[in-house]
This record gives structure tokens, sequence and C-alpha cells, in this order.
């Protein structure tokens, strides 16, 4: 008798270990599942009820992009399953906004031209990079063309470069662009010409749109809008 109900209570141990490994969704088969992007952003956008022990977006798998808006430049950080690198940042930087981002902003965009193709290469040690970017994309000729439009790519490029926020490797304090032709003469956010690298203080410093109408609304707030009368 004690030992049928020995091997009753082993047989109802594994089907409770069973059950619990079901209503848990865990693999039982050996493989670790993985999350797609949607499930992904989801979950680190805080769209999701999953409860986890850790965050699964850590430090260094947000990456911050810059890009344009009728209402001007905007920071967005893109979830990445691991840290990515720099010409991965820079392929995602081209493709666009995805529709999530742009649920908030239908006008979110890049202006990176399509066959730009940029492709980073940085010496070791170095604090800036060399960009190279494809004739196709046709960034040298969109500075007389559209001197807007260029300045507009290359403020994607270069605050998204300069304002990385990854955890490996040193930071990147300035970005040159070349072509086929040699380096591409390019011009800051006054329009003056860049010597050297471009940095982030050509461009305002990178401050998005929303970042200057916060600082206006502290300048105004700083007055009281009352004058001053004397008595005549």
């Amino acid at each position: 008798m004690i030992v049928r109900w020995s091997r009753l209570l082993a047989h109802c141990a594994v089907a409770l270990w069973a059950l619990l490994l079901v209503s848990c969704s865990l693999p039982v088969g050996g493989e670790i599942e993985t999350l797609d992007t949607a499930e992904y952003a989801d979950i680190v956008s805080g769209l999701d009820t999953t409860t986890t022990t850790q965050p699964l977006a850590e430090e260094g798998t947000q990456i911050r992009l810059y890009f344009i808006s009728d209402g001007g430049l905007v920071q967005v950080f893109r979830p990445f399953v691991s840290e990515p690198t720099i010409p991965e940042i820079l392929t995602a930087l081209q493709e666009g906004p995805t529709e999530e981002e742009m649920a908030d902003d239908p006008s979110l965009r890049t202006e990176l031209p399509a066959g730009l193709n940029p492709d980073p290469r940085r010496d070791p040690g170095e604090e800036t990079i060399i960009v190279n970017v494809s004739d196709e994309g046709g960034l040298r000729p969109l500075f007389n063309e559209n001197p807007v439009k260029a300045e507009y790519v290359v403020t994607q490029l270069v605050c998204t470069l300069t304002k990385l926020n990854l955890l490996s490797g040193i930071p990147i304090t300035g970005a040159e662009f070349y072509d086929s032709q040699g380096r591409i003469p390019i011009v800051d956010a006054n329009s003056t010409s860049i010597e050297g690298p471009a940095r982030a203080s050509d461009f305002n410093d990178c401050l998005t749109q929303a970042e200057l109408d916060a600082l206006a609304e502290e300048a105004d707030a700083g007055g009281d809008g009352s004058t001053t009368t004397t008595d005549g």
C-alpha cells in the first residue's frame, strides 16, 4: 500500500509540473523563444502586461534616432533586441520611422535619400567618424539643388551619430562625409561652411523642436509681461 501511494504521489507531482509548464507558457522542447520586433516594442513601451523579473530593454538597446517632422527635429528611441552596430543604426535611420513611431505624428519621416547607403568607417581610438555615401543618394549636388533638405539629411546623421547612447565603444564627437569624389563640403544650421568634422554644436546641439519650444516657454515664464510706468 505504501509503495502504491508513493507511485501515485510521484505521478501527481509529474502531472502538476507539466501543468505548471503549460500554464506559464515555458518551452518544453529545449528551445529558447524570442520576441519579434512588435512584441518587443510593446513590452519596452509598457503596452504589454507581461510580468518579468528583469527589464527586457536594458540600457544600450533603446537607441536614439533623429527624424524630421513638419514641426522640426524629433528624437525617437528605437528598441533593439541587443545593442546594434553603427551600420545597423544608420540603416534604421535611412529606412525611416516605423508605423508605431508615426502614430502620434504622421508627418514623422527620414530625409535620407533612397540610395544614400551611409557606410561608416572609424579608425580604432578615433573620436570622429567617416561616413561614405553612395553617389546615387546625391548628397553632394543636394546642397546646391535643395539646401534645406541637405541640411536635414546631415542633421539627422550628425545628431544620431554624436548622440548615440551605446554602452560599448568611445563616444563619437564628429562626422565627415565622403563620396566617390572625396570629402563633401557641408554647412551648419546657419549655412556656414564646416571645416573639419561636423559636430552636434553645428546644429544647435541637436535640440529637438519640442526642446526648443520648452525653452521658449521657460523664457516667456521668466517675465510677468508687466510694464513699468511713472507718474508724470
